[in-house]
């Protein structure tokens, strides 16, 4: 699904950190459909227009890094990473495939399962399952 865009319904908005404006318009709550990550100008205003995917990458690297989240190479921080953890925590707690694909919007069971991350499916060590 890289670089496709989709809209969606937003049938509770509630902004996600950092708009401290007290006016509706400021914050976004007037969007009730369309883009779920769109611009916000200069004046703090929520735009209707979407924000590229490398445009949520870097607001997504900006954020990790304030929070002193770093990724590797072989598990950068990204978009891509938090859809995979998403899946893969998801899976772990049982949420029927079906409930994730509908979240994720995954046709193919196969895909979205290559989205699961088996090595981190298990909060106990392997060694303690086979009594070490």
């Amino acid at each position: 699904m890289s670089g496709v865009a989709h809209d969606f319904l937003v049938r509770h908005p509630v902004p996600i950190g950092g708009c401290h404006e007290p006016g509706a318009q400021a914050c976004g709550r007037n969007h009730t459909a369309g883009p779920l990550f769109r611009k916000v100008n200069r004046g703090g205003v929520v735009e209707t227009a979407r924000l590229s995917p490398d445009e949520v990458r870097q607001i997504l690297l900006k954020r990790a890094a304030r929070a002193g989240l770093k990724g590797t190479l072989v598990e950068p921080v990204s978009p891509h990473g938090l859809r995979a953890g998403f899946v893969t925590t998801a899976f772990r707690n049982g949420v029927p495939d079906e409930e994730i694909m509908g979240h994720t919007r995954h046709r193919s069971l196969t895909t979205m399962r290559k989205y699961v991350r088996r090595a981190k499916l298990s909060n106990t060590s392997p060694a303690g399952k086979v009594g070490l």
